[in-house]
């Protein structure tokens, strides 16, 4: 029972890889995959076919999950953009208050924590790679 568990989970894993890769693996049909994995991991047809039960089973699940969460993507970029104007409008109308001088120092202030910013981003992005 143990074994099986963990055979649905990872064929569980193997069928939503497969989909979230699936474009990159178009060349090959599912009928090539499935012989793939029944060989390699010496699969009977029983277990062969409860897999493509599992990968059909997800596969449904997993386009209700796209199909509600491509609505709100839409939402997000226009809030973003939202937030971005925002933003501008903030900056626009703290530039109004300062003195010449004042603003030259601002723009110096927030240059340099863009720059600090940038650094750590390039940071954390080579660590991330570092651990491929």
């Amino acid at each position: 029972m143990k074994n099986l568990k963990i055979v649905l989970i990872t064929m569980s894993f193997m069928a939503f890889t497969s989909l979230c890769t699936a474009q990159k693996a178009a060349s090959k049909s599912k009928k090539d995959r499935y012989e793939a994995l029944k060989i390699k991991l010496d699969l009977n047809d029983s277990q062969i076919s409860e897999m493509k039960a599992i990968d059909a089973n997800y596969a449904a699940k997993h386009k209700e999950l796209k199909a509600k969460i491509d609505p709100k993507r839409d939402q997000l970029e226009v809030l973003k953009l939202e937030k971005k104007e925002n933003k501008k409008s903030q900056i626009q109308e703290i530039e109004g208050v300062l003195t010449p001088e004042q603003l030259t120092k601002y723009r110096a202030m927030k240059q340099a924590h863009k720059e600090k910013k940038d650094a750590k981003a390039a940071d954390r992005k080579a660590h991330l790679d570092s651990r491929k």
